[in-house]
């Protein structure tokens, strides 16, 4: 399921039993080095779980696909089950929901497409979001 939501509102919990995981890629265009990054906060705003790392050489929408692979990794490794995902690249979050065309093995990063695909299809609630850098500023600033 892809939502958008283009208000510019800062962050806000998820409601009862889901977990909010935010997340951002970062781009350095001078060596190519990207970086990941995300967050998962509770009802409260709590923080659960936190990760900020380098993720090799690509491109900007590489870096935002690899931040939501790895936070939709971990908290399906945490047994998480009920996952709202935030990302503030809108590109990305149309290109990922299932209930779309499927025209993804002709993108460049078809390959990460799939790999998030397939932990979306897992037993669980998972859905991705696409909201306004206001409200990513945790996940952004763990991404640069």
């Amino acid at each position: 399921m892809l939502q958008h939501e283009f208000n510019h509102s800062p962050w806000t919990p998820p409601k009862n039993q889901f977990l909010k995981l935010n997340v951002d890629g970062s781009f350095n265009v001078s060596n190519g080095r990207m970086s990941i990054g995300g967050v998962v906060r509770d009802c409260a705003g709590r923080w659960l779980y936190g990760f900020s790392k380098t993720a090799g050489k690509g491109d900007h929408i590489l870096a935002e696909l690899l931040a939501i692979k790895t936070g939709l990794s971990r908290c399906w490794e945490k047994g998480w089950k009920h996952i709202i995902c935030e990302s503030d690249c809108l590109e990305v979050t149309k290109v990922l929901p299932l209930e779309k065309e499927d025209h993804s093995h002709r993108h460049k990063h078809c390959g990460t497409i799939e790999d998030i695909r397939i932990l979306l299809r897992k037993s669980w609630f998972t859905t991705i979001v696409h909201i306004n850098r206001d409200a990513n500023k945790v996940a952004d600033r763990l991404a640069s």
